[in-house]
């Protein structure tokens, strides 16, 4: 990693902007998942997602961002199996490089600094309904909670991630992700105090966007079924294999990912790192899901899972 004096580093501190992408080449927000289907038919509609994605006003919000350099972050509760991947933009070609040291937090908090967009893959707050009902319990008043524990196992990003790829991600308050959402945590407060000045919103609108690789990989049309099996590690790796050549593919006009395509095919948590780091760009460009005006307070809470709505090889950085 670079250290913070860097030719590189300062260069971040000159803004670049990022124009709008957000429609498919087809019109649709998301070929091929059961949101787009339903969107296509008024009587199935879903009226938070169509605000979604007919807010034209909000995609703007996103345009313009100033992006120096893009960090992702395949964040796990150990060091040891967090990966990181970062973008960088030099003399007009942008690289991709991946960080060697084990991410222990204080790497964590150094390589953000001077990150335009920084993606991880971690829960960045937990449902509003299990944070109630756990307080409420601390406090020897009422549980709040019923035989149906979805409110509480799953946040509104959750289910709004289900119904575009078809399965919820892991709970946040009742799997061991729990654990690495702590570290999340403790993340946000340091990078708050350390880096930004202050914290950076959960819903994305800030620097800072929570990504989910296999979300990303169903929007792109990238087939990723058993590209962590650890008990089958030559399939595993040549499905990373597919993966890696597929993102280059589709990248090849503006990044180059021959110094990290190995090490990505080898290991998943690098693959997990570079997904979030596009994600992350994808964010800042308006080519992602965001939350509806009804969802927004909530987002803002419990956080919100970014899935893109553009295809990969659309994905473009500033000029």
């Amino acid at each position: 990693m670079p250290p913070a004096t860097s030719a590189r580093s300062r260069r971040c501190t000159s803004p670049r902007t990022i124009p709008c992408r957000t429609s498919w080449s087809n019109g649709s927000s998301r070929p091929g998942s059961r949101r787009s289907a339903a969107t296509t038919d008024p009587a199935t509609t879903d009226p938070a997602a169509t605000e979604r994605d007919a807010d034209p006003a909000r995609a703007r919000r996103r345009c313009h961002a100033p992006v120096m350099r893009v960090v992702g972050i395949d964040l796990a509760a150990s060091p040891a199996t967090t990966g990181v991947v970062v973008l960088d933009d030099g003399a007009g070609s942008w690289a991709a490089r991946a960080i060697a040291e084990e991410a222990d937090d204080d790497l964590l908090v150094d390589v953000v600094r001077g990150a335009g967009a920084v993606g991880v893959d971690a829960p960045l707050g937990w449902p509003d309904a299990f944070v109630a009902a756990v307080a409420a319990h601390h406090r020897f008043e009422h549980w709040s909670g019923t035989t149906d524990r979805r409110p509480m196992t799953h946040r509104r990003t959750d289910v709004v991630t289900r119904d575009i790829v078809g399965r919820y991600p892991l709970s946040v308050s009742a799997d061991l992700l729990g654990v690495v959402a702590m570290r999340a945590a403790l993340l946000q407060q340091r990078w708050a105090d350390e880096v930004w000045g202050r914290r950076a919103a959960r819903d994305g609108s800030g620097p800072l966007s929570e990504t989910y690789p296999a979300a990303a990989f169903a929007a792109w049309g990238i087939a990723c079924r058993g590209y962590k099996a650890r008990g089958r590690p030559e399939e595993a790796r040549a499905v990373r294999g597919t993966i890696v050549r597929e993102l280059a593919r589709s990248t090849d006009e503006w990044l180059a990912l021959d110094t990290i395509a190995e090490l990505a095919v080898e290991n998943d948590h690098v693959l997990d790192a570079l997904v979030c780091a596009l994600v992350a760009l994808a964010v800042v460009t308006g080519a992602t899901t965001t939350p509806s005006a009804g969802e927004a307070e909530v987002a803002r809470r419990e956080g919100w899972i970014h899935v893109p709505t553009s295809p990969l090889d659309r994905l473009r950085p500033p000029p």
